[in-house]
């Protein structure tokens, strides 16, 4: 829309140039070519503004289109075809979505792409990865972003049986663990099934608050994650454009104060990493929301993570822990001097966006 606007405004002051040196009798005829080139470079150059937003606003409307089309018949969206489809990145199509969900257009909505990453990923879900017509690298790609995989050799034979290549079985075998190991380190399939539910509303949360998932990588300088999002708009009380970051991390075991301090840190140095070009101080802002989540918390980490309240410049970092046994968020609760104007307004997000429901 900021395309077409600017192209509008650029080709209009180029026909009133164009107009005004033509139609002026006080400029020689020789030199009118000269002067009306301006006017010529203006419209040329608003003409293609133009063209590129208008391009722009009709692949929106389609993509929306196409998505409500998929909500229809799947009551999913699939976001990886969405982008083969249109011949753009799969985060542009995200942004398209969010902008039909905050517009009120599009509902919130389960992204088929996430079957089984992050979580539990069944021989079911690499049954519908196929039938949706993904090739074979991506689901092995998929296989590889999921944090476990439930999987035991008895269930070879069915795989193939099924369809399954040999390719996808034996990834599957070298990365997978089977519900046996998992018991063996202390995770159990319902700590995951509850995580994975948290995931799919926080994932609608996201998208309703403008947040769009831009890593596919899933990684933040080294340390595993399962969702990073990210929100850029220009903040008046701010004067400057702020990148909002929330980073997600499942910690199915031990959650100590080491941990949580060093995922924190290692999390809002990605996202340093990841803001807008301009300095920091100087036309831009970061705020990450560092999330841990767990099922249970210890007394130490709860106290620990109340008072934890690091110091950066132009910055914040404002992380925070969800319990899902209790249902729970945990953030810092003191509110330092220098954050006076914001940390309210810190602690009132965190809760909107993290509070499991």
């Amino acid at each position: 829309m900021g395309r077409l606007i600017i192209g509008i405004i650029l080709a209009v002051l180029g026909v009133m140039t164009f107009i005004g040196i033509l139609a002026n009798p006080d400029v020689p005829a020789a030199e009118k070519p000269a002067g009306i080139a301006p006017g010529c470079l203006m419209m040329i150059g608003g003409g293609f503004l133009i063209w590129f937003g208008v391009r722009f606003i009709t692949r929106r409307r389609m993509v929306i289109e196409h998505a409500l089309q998929m909500l229809r018949e799947s009551d999913k969206v699939d976001t990886g075809e969405l982008a083969g489809r249109f011949g753009v990145n799969e985060i542009q199509i995200r942004k398209f979505l969010t902008y039909g969900r905050l517009k009120g257009i599009l509902p919130s909505f389960k992204e088929g792409r996430r079957d089984g990453v992050g979580g539990i990923l069944t021989m079911e879900d690499i049954l519908r990865m196929l039938e949706s017509g993904l090739s074979e690298d991506t689901i092995i790609e998929r296989i590889r972003s999921s944090s476990v995989i439930s999987l035991s050799t008895d269930d070879m034979i069915e795989w193939k049986n099924k369809g399954i290549s040999e390719t996808i079985i034996q990834e599957s075998i070298k990365i997978g663990k089977t519900p046996k190991e998992l018991e063996l380190k202390g995770i159990t399939k319902q700590e995951f099934e509850n995580y994975e539910s948290y995931l799919s509303v926080l994932d609608s949360k996201m998208g309703d608050h403008g947040f769009v998932e831009f890593h596919q990588e899933q990684e933040a300088d080294g340390l595993r994650v399962d969702r990073a999002f990210r929100r850029r708009k220009f903040s008046i009380t701010k004067c400057c454009v702020v990148d909002t970051f929330c980073i997600v991390k499942h910690v199915p075991e031990n959650l100590t104060t080491a941990l949580f301090e060093s995922s924190s840190r290692q999390i809002f140095e990605f996202a340093l990493k990841n803001k807008i070009w301009l300095p920091r101080g100087l036309g831009a802002g970061v705020v990450a929301y560092p999330l841990l989540v767990t099922d249970i918390v210890s007394d130490d980490v709860r106290s620990f993570v109340q008072k934890y309240c690091p110091k950066h410049y132009a910055s914040t970092e404002f992380p925070a822990v969800v319990e899902l046994s209790s249902k729970s968020v945990l953030y810092c609760n003191s509110t330092p001097i220098r954050g006076a104007l914001y940390y309210r307004g810190f602690r009132k997000e965190v809760e909107r966006l993290y509070r499991p429901e």
